[in-house]
Parts: structure tokens; sequence; C-alpha cells
């Protein structure tokens, strides 16, 4: 559940409340968002920015976990500036393993994200073909090639908050931390909810 005193914090770190906000899952030790659960779908007409044209009735937001540390969010950035992302890219592509527990893992925070879908929500999604391919098909924050990296936030988010649910993490997640050991260092000081 999120508090007056979890909105203020998100507001600060952001520059805005980020709508559909679920939970805070990881914190710092002074209790600070670090990351936040979504809900997998908008309402149209909730919130102003939100325009259904077509007579929907849910918008797919598929970012289930979103990285909200302004300090990790500028580490993260630094070493995507330094080609982390092609780097990790490499990794992924040369090795079998590593190309199956990428796909292993999109596809448990695929079904992760489903879960978290009401019963009433779950029935519009699957009555359309667009929100069910964007749901049910595509991965960590939307992505539909399971192999390609998108952003380190994305991946270092959902990395976090596996390890809060199985205390391994994530493929991606783990060859970010080999690359900056830093991140090991600090997420020792998190605390999972």
């Amino acid at each position: 559940m999120l508090t007056d005193h979890d909105a203020n914090l998100l507001k600060q770190q952001l520059g805005r409340m980020p709508r559909g906000v679920v939970r805070v899952v990881i914190r710092t030790g002074e209790g600070e968002p670090v990351v936040i659960e979504n809900y997998p779908v908008h309402h149209c007409g909730e919130g102003h920015s939100v325009r259904c044209d077509g007579g929907e009735k849910l918008i797919p937001f598929p970012t289930l976990y979103w990285l909200t540390s302004p300090r990790l969010s500028v580490v993260l950035s630094d070493m995507e500036r330094r080609g982390a992302i092609d780097q990790l890219q490499q990794k992924i592509m040369s090795n079998g393993e590593l190309e199956h527990q990428v796909a292993d893992d999109h596809r448990a925070y695929i079904n992760k994200r489903w879960d978290l879908l009401t019963q009433a929500d779950r029935k519009v999604v699957e009555a359309s073909p667009t929100l069910l391919e964007t749901l049910r098909a595509r991965g960590i924050g939307g992505i539909s090639n399971f192999l390609m990296i998108k952003c380190l936030h994305l991946h270092y988010a959902h990395h976090l908050a596996a390890l809060c649910c199985d205390g391994n993490g994530s493929a991606v997640g783990r060859l970010i931390e080999e690359i900056e050991p830093e991140l090991v260092k600090m997420r020792q000081r998190f605390t999972f909810e």
C-alpha cells in the first residue's frame, strides 16, 4: 500500500507522481523508495494524460517495476553512456545458457504482471488482442525481443524486485553488477518489502 509519505518521496525523486503505483517494493536503509511496482493497465479517463481513441477501456502499462532512486539512476545512466548495453548484449548473444536465463526472466515478469491484474481487468484484456499481446507476450518493460536490452534501469529494477522474491535476481541484473560491483554494495543497504 502506498502511503502519502511515499507519494511525496516519489514526487521529489521523479518530479511528478507516476500513475498506477501499487506499492514500494524496495527502499533504502533510510526508507526512501528505490523500486516501485506499477499496475499493468491504466483505465481510460484516469488522469489527464490518458487518451483512448477507439473505445478502449484500458491502456497497457507493461513496466511492472520502476527504478526511482536518483542515485542508482545516475550509476546506470553512466554505465549506458560507457557502452554497457552493447557489452551485455554481446555477452548474452554469445552464451546459449544466458539466452535461456534472460528469456525465462521475461516469462516470469510476464506472469507476475498478469497475476497483478484484477479479474475484471483480465476479462477486458482478454477481449482485446492488442492488450493481450502487450501483457502476455511482451516482457520486461514491454520488450518484444527477449534477447535485446532496452535500458539498464528497467532490467535492474526487475533484478532488485526478483531478489526480493526469490533471492536470485535476474540474469541481466547479475551481469550489470559484474560490470559495476558498487551496485552490490549499494543494494546491501536496501530493505525489501
